[in-house]
């Protein structure tokens, strides 16, 4: 197979990152809190506190657009600065779908590149692996990251680009 590389968002490009949105607990009556901001060089910044009350402790950001064929990649990468936090990484590949298939992920304090290969994301549905096949790198609809580690705590994560392979 031919290396293709194409990128799906970048720092680079101005706006890039502005299709993405928070979602938090709060859909559920959760208290978790977090920003979605751009820094100086344009990496999206993504910062907050997670809390457990009311049953809460997550928050997400996620860009949903039209399905893209990806039957020519195997992985899917990104840069990321994080604070030595776990993350989840989320995609989907129909915006309908009510399941995603993640991926868990440690950050340090460094610039990180993140690759995963579509084989090992796993499909899972609010909390809980399903018994259905790893993702099969056919289509894609939506990527996402979420924080949840099951306590009260801030979080904050850079990202500079996402791309396949």
């Amino acid at each position: 197979m031919e290396s293709n590389y194409t990128t799906l968002f970048s720092n680079q490009s101005p706006n890039s990152f502005s299709s993405f949105s928070i979602v938090n607990d709060n859909v559920m009556g959760g208290m978790s809190q977090a920003i979605l901001a751009s820094d100086k060089v344009n990496n999206l910044v993504f910062n907050g506190s997670i809390s457990t009350l009311n049953n809460g402790g997550f928050a997400s950001f996620r860009s949903q657009f039209g399905s893209i064929d990806v039957t020519d990649y195997n992985s899917i990468n990104f840069k990321v600065k994080g604070d030595g936090k776990r993350y989840l990484f989320r995609l989907k590949t129909r915006i309908s779908d009510d399941h995603s298939y993640v991926y868990y992920f440690n950050t340090t304090n460094n610039w990180q590149i993140v690759s995963i290969p579509f084989d090992k994301l796993f499909p899972r549905y609010r909390g809980i692996k399903l018994r259905m096949p790893n993702y099969l790198g056919e289509e894609l609809a939506e990527i996402g990251i979420l924080i949840g580690n099951e306590r009260d705590e801030s979080f904050s994560l850079k990202l500079k680009e996402i791309w396949l392979t």
